[in-house]
């Protein structure tokens, strides 16, 4: 639920002040990266990705719509862009 992940990302915001590291430089934004693979992966690393996280699952959550994302690493973080937003329907 948006609630408890607002609460989870205060706690670690809390946690890193407390440790001296600085906190995020962007609003916080809840989300997931389904995979990360370099820009050219060696042959196979797409295949190996989904085999050895074939068995993730998580709980229920109602989603109505999202975003897809591309992103470049760069030096100071990575650079992101929207490719689409795509609407969910429900009946």
């Amino acid at each position: 639920a948006p609630e408890e992940l607002g609460q989870l990302q205060t706690q670690v915001e809390a946690t890193m002040a407390k440790l001296g590291l600085g906190a995020a430089d962007h609003p916080f934004s809840p989300h997931m990266t389904l995979a990360r693979l370099k820009m050219k992966p060696e042959r196979g690393a797409t295949e190996r990705f989904i085999t050895e996280h074939k068995e993730f699952h998580t709980t229920f959550f109602k989603v109505s719509n999202f975003i897809l994302y591309s992103s470049v690493l760069a030096q100071n973080g990575a650079i992101y862009h929207a490719e689409g937003v795509y609407a969910l329907h429900t009946n």
